[in-house]
């Protein structure tokens, strides 16, 4: 059986020849990962769950998602529904974001990916490799097959999973890092593998207001307004990532802003 989704009532097919238990709907989010894909599916009016978490790709890489219903696989090659160890959403809420993190680096990384899922109430449940990367169980180098509340009491608006670090945007606009600050991913100064769950990102208020943000595998950027839209990234910059020239520096803390974008 060929599984089936739907994009705003249209049928669509996604490769793939083995059985799936993801039900029909319209895909309201997507999230990739190092080889992996994760999707939040919004059923029909009327079936029995509303709002539910697909995935397919390599299982290692997605730490099996929380599900058992690819555990046993190493390839996944049909989306299969991925929710017996999601919690239970509160009546009126639903899934809006999912974010995917990790690096395909199977020699010495391969089961570093992490993913978080966020829901319309401001709270973000994160499973995969730790390391204090999920915005809890600081420090430990375990795999978290049952996803965890990130950053309790925190309303989140926005996740970015990067490659050993993730970033969550906070409905008051601050920003909080969390994992690794190798090569100070988290904009912060300590060139550290790893400081824990709830580090914040040092954010003048005269960048004006976070409204977006993204996480690449050593490196994050944020999109602020104030006078007029700017967009500033910190990390790694061995390839150019922070819109300054390539290795100069190699990598750097300071909120860069990335020039030559349009005003």
């Amino acid at each position: 059986m060929v599984p089936v989704l739907y994009d705003n009532g249209t049928p669509v097919t996604l490769p793939g020849t083995a059985p799936s238990t993801c039900p029909a709907g319209t895909v309201v989010d997507i999230a990739s990962g190092p080889s992996n894909v994760c999707t939040i599916v919004q059923t029909k009016p009327g079936a029995p769950v509303s709002n539910v978490i697909c995935c397919w790709g390599e299982s290692n890489q997605i730490i099996k998602l929380g599900a058992t219903a690819v555990a046993s696989q190493t390839v996944v090659h049909a989306p299969g529904l991925l929710m017996d160890r999601l919690p239970v959403l509160t009546a009126g809420t639903s899934w809006k974001q999912i974010t995917v993190g990790g690096n395909k680096n199977k020699n010495k990384d391969r089961k570093q990916a992490h993913a978080c899922v966020l829901d319309t109430a401001g709270n973000a449940y994160c499973w995969g490799k730790s390391k204090g990367r999920l915005g809890f169980s600081a420090g430990k180098m375990s795999y978290e097959s049952t996803p965890g509340r990130a950053l309790p009491g925190k309303i989140i608006k926005a996740v970015a999973a990067g490659g050993k670090h993730t970033l969550f945007l906070l409905a008051d606009g601050s920003l909080i890092g969390a994992g690794a600050n190798k090569k100070k991913q988290l904009g912060i100064g300590a060139n550290t593998d790893n400081l824990g769950d709830q580090t914040t990102v040092p954010w003048p208020a005269s960048h004006g207001r976070v409204v977006a943000i993204a996480a690449g595998y050593n490196f994050s950027c944020a999109l602020s307004v104030s006078i007029r839209p700017f967009v500033r990234c910190w990390g790694a910059n061995d390839m150019g990532q922070l819109g300054l020239e390539a290795n100069v520096p190699p990598f750097s803390g300071m909120l860069n802003e990335v020039k030559g974008l349009p005003k």
